[in-house]
């Protein structure tokens, strides 16, 4: 079933997000296919947010739950940036769109919007989807294959510090992939630890980043104290 989790998100840049999330979270496996998330960011006007959450929610979120259903995607997430978060004024909604290891895109994908809100006629299938993309600009979209992670929880984890930056060594890599995921996993007090790296052609650009890693936690207090270290 498609639920929805609400979540405290933050990155090193000042991201803070709830989200939606249909299956587990990632769990990283050694002698596995690739695994891919597509990031999309979109900025929508504060009048509109309530109509365009709805939608997708309501009318995108059992459709990509179809897909997921179908094997084409392993999940899909979307998440509101909040207001005391230094992007807010860049962006303010995102997906993630977590693709099946091995594949980079889900364009073989069958699932339909028919086959999902059978009762609806295809004007109005269609006019929702004209109605969506409305609502919403597009800021960018960003490729990215994951590195390394550990999750010790049997759910998404409600709390997640993201960290945006710029590598300027492919040894920041080589370190996640060398058993870095279990050191911090004892030497922290996270819950979770992903690691991603870009690979979209805008990330070689100078001033974009190009990694992103997610501290997790249970609870706000786990955060906190985490933070005090800095």
């Amino acid at each position: 079933m498609y639920k929805e989790t609400k979540n405290i998100i933050h990155s090193g840049l000042g991201l803070l997000l709830f989200f939606c999330s249909l299956q587990k979270p990632i769990a990283q496996e050694n002698e596995q296919p690739e695994l891919y998330l597509n990031f999309g960011f979109y900025k929508v006007d504060q009048e509109k947010r309530a109509s365009y959450e709805l939608l997708m929610t309501d009318f995108i979120g059992p459709l990509m739950q179809k897909r997921v259903d179908e094997g084409c995607l392993s999940n899909w997430i979307f998440r509101r940036v909040l207001p005391n978060s230094s992007l807010y004024g860049e962006f303010t909604h995102m997906t993630i769109d977590v693709m099946i290891r091995g594949e980079e895109g889900y364009w073989d994908c069958d699932a339909k919007l028919k086959e999902v809100f059978p009762g609806l006629s295809p004007k109005i299938r269609k006019h929702l989807f004209e109605e969506k993309n409305s609502l919403r600009e597009l800021v960018h979209r960003v490729r990215t294959q994951y590195v390394a992670g550990y999750n010790s929880l049997e759910k998404v984890p409600p709390i997640a510090v993201y960290n945006l930056s710029k590598t300027k060594s492919n040894l920041y890599e080589s370190k996640h992939r060398d058993g870095f995921a279990d050191f911090f996993a004892e030497g922290s007090n996270t819950v979770a630890w992903h690691a991603m790296k870009r690979i979209d052609s805008t990330a070689w650009a100078k001033w974009e980043w190009d990694y992103i890693t997610a501290d997790c936690y249970e609870r706000v207090e786990q955060m906190r104290e985490a933070y005090k270290l800095f």
